[in-house]
């Protein structure tokens, strides 16, 4: 889609040996207030910031992260409040757009991204029968875990 994917995460994640193994470009969180703009064109911070963390501080990461007049996609849903300076977004004229499950056209680009193989799911443990769903949850709670599937049937 023509970016250049950067993924920001915590240093002691242990989710980041997934992402290294995508190739993908790592900064790690704590470099945030340490220069992260250097990395974007014009020092200007990012055009879009993807927000999936799922933490409460994700939203105000995100704001930091976007250039001004950019785009913060909200994706997560922390299970609490976030926790985010909203000076800084009206000032730099951020546009948040909230999106848990998106439309039937983002469902139909990433179909055909994911037959084209360009998008690659990490799927960390698959979990056999439906019964077991409820140890499925419970997995899926763990730091380790990206993606936890059910499979229903063999």
């Amino acid at each position: 889609m023509g970016f250049k994917p950067i993924a920001v995460i915590r240093r002691k994640s242990k989710k980041k040996k997934h992402v290294e193994d995508l190739g993908v470009e790592i900064v790690e969180v704590e470099e945030i207030e340490e220069g992260i703009k250097s990395k974007t064109s014009l020092g200007l911070g990012f055009h879009a910031v993807f927000e999936a963390t799922g933490s409460p501080e994700g939203l105000d990461i995100a704001i930091k992260l976007v250039r001004p007049r950019g785009l913060v996609y909200l994706k997560s849903t922390p299970g609490s409040l976030f926790i985010a300076n909203m000076a800084i977004a009206v000032v730099k004229e951020v546009r948040i757009i909230g999106s848990r499950c998106g439309s039937y056209r983002d469902y139909k680009k990433a179909i055909e991204l994911l037959k084209l193989g360009v998008v690659r799911p990490i799927v960390t443990s698959v979990i056999k029968g439906l019964d077991r769903a409820k140890d499925a949850f419970e997995h899926a709670i763990r730091p380790e875990e990206v993606k936890v599937v059910v499979k229903v049937m063999d």
